[in-house]
């Protein structure tokens, strides 16, 4: 586990899984540049340090190593287990073959930065992933409002990245997010006696 940092995924103040990350790593520049025989070598890597922890496992592979390296991945995984890819990375064929991988192995696919360059709502209707993340910094509140919406109605899973605060908590509550992840998993103690007290006191006055 030194190589790795583990990222929690909220459901409100509930911990429900992680999204594994290396340590040191500017994630996407890196990913980017890296070539798929290294990539999955780090994913199983991330595979193996988290092979044990409870929840929903998140980790990031880039598309054309999913294309590449799908049955070896087949065999490494277990049902907790969510690929996390960035959409945008892949042309829309490749994505059609993405999804042939994803119904003949069952994989769990979770979009990682929906909305950013060429990700869109009819990409997504290629692929059909499990999971979807926003940035919510990226978007207007109207904008996440509808994306959120259109998820729902998809049966996909919308997770809010980067909630850094009590009031973005309050926000992505606000815009019906199911799930959550950012820096204010460090303040959680602190958020939680403070709604505590808040909602108390409107329901005892």
């Amino acid at each position: 586990m030194d190589k790795i940092k583990l990222e929690g995924i909220f459901k409100d103040f509930s911990v429900i899984g992680f999204e594994v990350l290396r340590k040191g790593d500017n994630n996407e520049e890196f990913f980017l540049f890296i070539d798929e025989k290294t990539d999955f070598e780090l994913f199983v890597e991330n595979l193996k340090a988290s092979y044990n922890l409870p929840g929903i496992i998140f980790l990031n592979i880039k598309p054309c190593t999913l294309l590449e390296f799908h049955t070896q991945i087949s065999k490494l995984i277990k049902p907790n287990f969510v690929l996390e890819i960035r959409e945008d990375f892949v042309c829309s064929d490749a994505l059609k073959e993405l999804k042939k991988i994803k119904e003949i192995y069952n994989f769990r696919i979770a979009i990682d930065d929906f909305g950013k360059s060429f990700s869109n709502t009819q990409r997504f209707l290629i692929l059909r992933p499990e999971f979807v993340k926003i940035d919510i910094k990226d978007f207007s509140e109207t904008e996440i409002a509808n994306f959120v919406s259109f998820f729902k109605k998809a049966r996909t899973i919308a997770i809010a990245e980067k909630v850094e605060s009590l009031h973005e908590f309050l926000l992505i509550k606000k815009l019906g997010f199911d799930l959550w992840q950012g820096f204010f998993e460090k303040y959680l103690n602190t958020s939680v006696n403070f709604l505590h007290e808040k909602f108390n006191t409107k329901e005892s006055s």
